[in-house]
This record gives C-alpha cells, structure tokens and sequence, in this order.
C-alpha cells in the first residue's frame, strides 16, 4: 500500500487459505496471485497490495464463517436502506397482501408512473432490488415487482401469488385487467 496504511498482516494459526479457492458468490477461482516472478500468498505476506483483497476476505470466511461474507456483499445494499430509514423509508420486512387488485393508480402502495424515490415513500423498501425492478414479498409467498422505464417511472408491476401471475403495464392496460399472464423466475 506504499506507505498509505498499514494492511493485514498474514494470520498464522490453524485454518489457512488453501489455493486455489472459489470467490464468495462461486463464480471466480483465485490461484496466488502472480506479479512478474513473485508469488503472493495471503498465509504467508498478509494483504501485501490491493489484488490480495479476494484472499482476505477468503482469510476472513475461514476465521468467521459465511455470514460475514454474506454480510459483506451486501454492504452497499444495507447502507442505502440506512439512509432511506433515516428519512423516513418504511423498512422491507413488510410483505404486501395476498388479496391485492390492480387498480388505474396500481396494485394497493404500489403505483404506476411514480418516480423510485416516490414508490419507496409509499410501498416501502423492495426485498431486492435488480437493474430497473424493485421486488417486495407477499404474505404467505409470491412477489410483488415494479420496473421502473428508461425515464425512472414506474411503468409495470407484476403480482404473483402461487402459480398465478398477474402482470399490468401503464401505457395500454385496464384497470382490473392482466394484461399478460407468464411464469417469473424465482
């Protein structure tokens, strides 16, 4: 970190990190990291530079188990809802009716042509969250989603209660009405 900070130094002890190892979500296989003809080794050197940072948390899966990397990728995730709560964002442990109908305005909180910052303010924080699409829980299963359009304005929403799948878009669509009926990935 040439001087910057101080940086992990290696652990010791029981449990090192063997190589090669998967990344958290299982999509990468890390080996040592290779500089020219120097190896690196997060057992051995600790976080000898910024490319040592898949190890570590590797290092950290070891000492505290999973929950903590878990915790970790959704860093970003919980900070954003922190500052949605402190302006008054209703938290996402609320899960949406079983017993909703699509409405000219939407789908009970939920509503079509409202900006992001103005669906939270009404239907609450999403369970996910993914690209253009907000997702809230239904009591008992199912989901509730929203995508929101190029422009940020909520333009379809989808309701799902066991197999049943009711999906109404803005521009077209009738109160009441579904104006397609498919299968959503889980």
């Amino acid at each position: 970190m040439n001087g910057f900070g101080a940086q992990g130094p290696p652990r010791g002890g029981d449990n090192p990190v063997q190589y090669p190892f998967k990344s958290w979500d299982g999509r990468v296989t890390f080996d040592r990291q290779k500089t020219g003809y120097r190896v690196f080794d997060i057992n051995t050197m600790g976080v000898a530079h910024y490319g040592l940072y898949p190890d570590w948390v590797e290092d950290l899966r070891h000492v505290a188990g999973d929950q903590i990397v878990k915790d970790l990728s959704n860093g970003a995730e919980g900070y954003l809802e922190m500052w949605e709560r402190a302006i008054g964002i209703t938290p996402r442990y609320v899960c949406k009716s079983r017993h909703l109908h699509f409405t000219r305005s939407g789908l009970g909180n939920v509503a079509f042509g409202i900006s992001a910052e103005d669906e939270l303010r009404s239907a609450g924080q999403p369970l996910r969250r993914s690209g253009r699409t907000y997702g809230y829980c239904v009591k008992g299963g199912g989901s509730v989603r929203v995508t929101f359009g190029k422009r940020g304005m909520a333009n379809r929403i989808s309701y799902r209660v066991g197999r049943r799948v009711r999906t109404q878009t803005r521009r077209g669509a009738r109160a009441g009405r579904s104006a397609s009926v498919r299968s959503l990935p889980r």
